[in-house]
């Protein structure tokens, strides 16, 4: 069993903030800091923020209206080396990433989720025999980022050269091949600008196939070579 406390739903309402974002608030990242009391607890901590972080998802759907958003805890393990030294690492880990078309899609199983997986990663962190222990849950991020799915309204995609995406019912493969022959030839004149062939090519062979999607129209490899002396 590794040292950390595991539950406590102590309501901790007191947990710094720190906003920052880019690309005209398209980007935004919501730092939210542990408080005394769930510092060394993660789960503590996670329970305390689940009412900012939604609130905070709520917010960024009114602003931006569809959103793509994940977790990501910084936290700080320490552990004793074998000369009495302390060695201290602050990994981090990550949830799954979720989509949110409006407010009304944001739903406790998926933070639970988000949060299950974090926890999952951290367990599995101490769980690998390296003796590390937590030292203190150092913040989690809220990163939301603005989506624009095809087909919303005004948000749809147009292209130009939509022939070119558009399936062909067939393809033909093929190659040639050749003997590249040295050539006898001078040096040009420097003081000219010129292009000098060094090597003649002699075709010795090709190769093709046609593969259609209706497989009775695909046909076998044909193979043609010639020997050249």
């Amino acid at each position: 069993m590794h040292p950390v406390q595991m539950g406590g739903n102590v309501n901790i309402s007191d947990h710094p903030t720190v906003t920052k974002s880019a690309l005209e608030d398209s980007v935004h990242i919501l730092t939210i800091y542990p408080s005394n009391e769930d510092k060394c607890d993660l789960l503590t901590f996670f329970f305390n923020i689940r009412q900012k972080i939604k609130d905070k998802l709520a917010e960024r759907c009114d602003k931006v209206k569809h959103v793509k958003w994940y977790l990501n805890v910084h936290v700080e393990f320490s552990r004793e080396t074998n000369e009495g030294e302390v060695d201290n690492t602050h990994p981090y880990f990550k949830s799954g990433t979720y989509i949110l078309l409006s407010k009304n899609d944001i739903r406790d199983d998926d933070i639970n989720e988000a949060f299950q997986k974090q926890f999952k990663s951290f367990d599995e962190y101490i769980a690998r025999g390296s003796g590390w222990t937590l030292k203190q849950v150092m913040f989690m991020e809220l990163q939301t980022i603005q989506f624009r799915p095809i087909g919303s309204g005004e948000d749809i995609i147009e292209f130009d050269d939509y022939s070119k995406q558009m399936r062909v019912p067939f393809v033909i493969y093929c190659d040639f091949e050749a003997f590249a022959r040295p050539l006898d030839t001078c040096y040009p004149n420097s003081t000219q600008s010129s292009s000098t062939a060094t090597v003649n090519y002699d075709a010795c062979g090709y190769g093709y196939q046609v593969v259609c999607e209706n497989e009775r129209h695909s046909g076998p490899c044909h193979l043609q070579r010639t020997i050249c002396m």
